[in-house]
């Protein structure tokens, strides 16, 4: 089944409801033929499923045109002969409902006849129906179970109904078509459940529950479909999303939605979840941004539909006849839709056959380009190219747009590969994304010598060890060994410098790293006093003057067969100073720190000598008084210690410690004393006294007792000294 062979838009509807979820099933078959003027045969569509395909209004009647016959109509409309078709459905029935219709021997026996060209079905409504009824009036814990086994029952009746369907249906079926479920009640289920859910401990938004698994179940209705050979018509698309960009993302709503084959489950499920803000309700879909059509009947659940009904009396009836196409066209419709392709829910769901479908000469592939096909958006999409075959793989793909990587024009379509778009097409050995010659991937998209190139876009690389120097090599000596300047990869090794093609490698002298042929390499310091190495990276000769950079060592020298310095004696650091501590420090020298210890300044005139901030400091000088009052203070003579003693000057005024001398002066250094007290006697009955040195003073003798005296008392005969007085007697 070529990808041309589509039908667009299929009948979408969902159903998540169909007759009451508890009813009996009740079966509501039909078989109307849409006839064409000059038709010279009738084919056959042959329709599985429940109320939904079987067009239900109401326990007794049915819409005319329900999703298949409008299917019959394009059908007519695009192969100009009748079409029959047959509707075998159980209304209220589930999934396994609907197998065991199909599989019956009465109702195989449709697909089964040489007319039939279109055989589709649908089913799981119920099923998902009856599950969620039964949660949202659950309370308590929740349980998903119900929901978990409506999936299950959906997957395998699905499939089974596929392959019984491949293996049954008449040789001369063109398309096999299943449907997938929409979301009727899409808007009523975005509330709390009345149940909690034992891990979070909160109720659940219903909404958010129902809408991942819906999904989940229609991807994989869609994604068998691809497998088995049926065409997908995504009914959740066609109802749930507008048909129009209301978001700005530059797609129309529901295409926006919808299935696409080969996408994972994960990320077709992310990318509708993301587009969640778009979805709408089935009863409100929206055709533009201002005009809505409702595609459910009053019951919220089975499509809206226009034309006649007629009865199924509870089954027992089956309605017929011919019937023309409601809106006729001398052929196709120009733009693959009838006027009223989006106005209702089955007209929606029935929308044709893509004109390029297989009862319609195929386009692509005939020769002609920019020919016209539609989305079933109603989108047109125009041929890119058309080169007058279906190959993909050489720039006009299969379904005759341009393949990434190429560019296609004329009629037929000549496609050649872009150069320089990063994708290797065609002829072109790479691609980079540039046309730059130079980097490994010329103008012309073919690979430069010396270079490989791979992926997408393709990353270019020199081929090292081919003696190429090229964009990104530093070297290139015709090897991959390492070691010898020019690495395994053809970088330049550190410490080597290559030049030329092939490379010619040698090393670096100066640059401290010891390769190649060199002895050694101390970089700067080659040729140095602080190296055994020479400028040419060679050991110098024995008993060079060297420094092994131990500062406490002198007169080192090079031993001739190494890059050792050594030998020399011990430093000498003594400075002769008693006022610092000498010590050597290898790396910097002698060195000298101040002390405090004792000391001799070499002064006898300072008693106490210490050392500070590296110098001998005397203190407590010797003092020089005056010796005595002749003398004056003397200077202490440094070599002695001992202080002078020079004389005052004769004359000066100084005491001799007799206070019977009344003038003393200093006469060479000695006080002299002159001019001394004169003692007298005091009276008659006194003798001369004698001066007393300490004070200066006479004493007072008395004369002896009856020395002759004269009271000057005539009257007296007899004076004598008594005691010292004169006293009269006789």
């Amino acid at each position: 089944m070529t990808s041309s062979v589509r039908l667009g838009a299929l009948l979408a509807v969902v159903m998540l409801t169909a007759v009451d979820a508890g009813a009996t099933t009740i079966a509501q078959n039909s078989s109307w033929t849409v006839t064409r003027t000059g038709a010279t045969q009738t084919l056959r569509v042959v329709a599985y499923g429940d109320s939904i395909f079987a067009g239900y209004t109401g326990t007794s009647s049915i819409c005319r045109r329900a999703e298949p016959l409008v299917t019959g109509e394009y059908s007519a409309a695009l192969s100009g002969q009748n079409w029959i078709i047959h509707r075998r459905c159980q209304s209220g029935a589930v999934a396994s409902g609907i197998y065991s219709r199909m599989t019956s021997s009465t109702d195989k026996a449709f697909m089964q006849d040489a007319s039939t060209r279109i055989v589709m079905f649908e089913m799981c409504g119920n099923d998902f129906l009856q599950a969620r009824s039964n949660f949202k009036s659950s309370t308590g814990t929740c349980n998903y179970s119900g929901l978990d086994t409506a999936a299950s029952n959906c997957r395998s009746f699905t499939q089974q109904a596929m392959d019984f369907i491949n293996t049954t249906a008449n040789a001369n079926t063109k398309l096999k078509i299943v449907m997938n479920l929409h979301y009727p009640g899409y808007d009523a289920d975005n509330a709390l459940s009345g149940c909690t859910d034992s891990t979070t401990g909160q109720k659940v938004n219903m909404q958010d529950l129902f809408l991942p698994r819906l999904l989940e179940s229609d991807w994989n209705t869609c994604n068998y479909a691809a497998q088995k050979g049926f065409i997908c018509s995504d009914a959740f698309a066609e109802f749930m999303a507008r048909d129009y960009d209301s978001n700005g993302d530059g797609k129309i709503d529901s295409d926006a939605i919808r299935y696409v084959q080969g996408e994972s489950l994960a990320n077709y499920k992310a990318r509708v979840i993301a587009l969640k803000s778009t979805l709408r309700d089935s009863k409100f879909h929206m055709i533009n941004a201002s005009t809505t059509f409702n595609y459910l009947q009053s019951d919220d659940t089975h499509p809206s539909f226009e034309g006649a009904t007629a009865s199924t009396n509870l089954g027992l009836t089956t309605p017929g006849g011919n019937v023309t196409v409601l809106f006729t066209t001398a052929g196709a419709y120009p733009d693959g839709k009838n006027p009223h392709w989006n106005q209702n829910g089955h007209d929606r769901s029935g929308w044709g056959l893509n004109p390029g479908g297989s009862l319609t000469p195929e386009k692509c592939g005939n020769g002609i380009s920019n020919e016209t096909s539609w989305l079933p958006s109603g989108m047109a999409v125009v041929e890119g190219c058309d080169d007058g075959n279906t190959t993909n793989g050489d720039g006009c793909s299969s379904s005759c747009t341009v393949e990434t990587g190429w560019a296609c024009s004329g009629s037929p379509s000549m496609c050649a590969p872009i150069c320089g778009d990063g994708l290797v097409t065609g002829a072109e050995q790479c691609d980079d994304s540039n046309t730059t010659a130079g980097d490994g991937c010329s103008a012309t998209c073919t690979v430069e010598p010396g270079f490989s190139c791979m992926g997408h876009p393709s990353t270019c690389s020199a081929i090292c060890g081919d003696g190429l120097v090229v964009n990104g090599e530093g070297c290139d000596d015709h090897n991959l060994a390492n070691g010898d300047g020019c690495s395994s990869t053809c970088t330049v090794e550190q410490g080597w410098h290559c030049a030329g093609e092939t490379s010619v490698c040698a090393p670096i002298c100066g640059d401290s790293l010891i390769k190649g042929t060199e002895d050694c390499d101390d970089g700067d310091a080659n040729g140095t006093m602080q190296s055994c190495c020479s400028t040419s990276c060679a050991f110098e000769e024995k008993g060079t003057s060297c420094d092994d950079g131990n500062a406490c060592n002198v007169d080192e020298v090079c031993d001739g067969t190494s890059n050792q310095c050594g030998g020399g004696s011990p430093a000498n650091c003594d400075d002769g100073n008693p006022c610092t501590d000498d010590t050597c420090n290898p790396s910097t020298g002698c060195a000298h720190s101040n002390n405090t210890a004792s000391c001799d300044d070499g002064n006898a005139c300072t008693q106490t000598d210490t050392c500070h901030a590296g110098t001998c400091v005397g203190s407590n000088p010797v003092v020089c008084t005056a010796s005595d009052q002749c003398h004056v203070a003397g200077v202490c003579d440094q070599s002695t210690g001992t202080c002078s003693n020079p004389n005052k000057a004769d004359g000066v005024t100084c005491s001799d410690g007799n206070a019977c001398t009344q003038s003393d002066t200093c006469q060479a250094g000695v006080c002299t004393g002159a001019d001394p007290v004169v003692c007298s006697a005091s009276d008659q009955c006194h003798d001369v006294g004698t001066c007393d040195q300490s004070t200066g003073t006479c004493s007072n003798p008395n004369k002896t007792n009856g020395s002759t005296c004269d009271d000057g008392n005539a009257c007296t005969q007899s004076d004598t000294c008594e005691a010292g007085v004169c006293t009269g007697a006789n």
